[in-house]
């Protein structure tokens, strides 16, 4: 899958964070290292420490706002 990565410097350091998980962030040294370790990370986070499911709510017709 390809993630949007938000890339910004600041302190001689490079800051990566996925823009759809803004919770996994990195610093770094240099920029490929920071998209690097952002890549690790990410990959960590989505295949041990959260889980996607879907649920169903049911809608009421009556609640006015669709």
């Amino acid at each position: 899958m390809i993630y949007d990565v938000i890339l910004s410097r600041g302190n001689d350091k490079y800051i990566a964070r996925a823009k759809e998980w803004p919770e996994v962030t990195v610093v770094e040294n240099s920029r490929d290292a920071a998209i690097e370790r952002l890549k690790s990370q990410l990959f960590d986070y989505l295949t041990h420490q959260v889980e996607g499911v879907q649920v169903d709510l049911p809608v009421s017709m009556q609640s006015g706002n669709p």
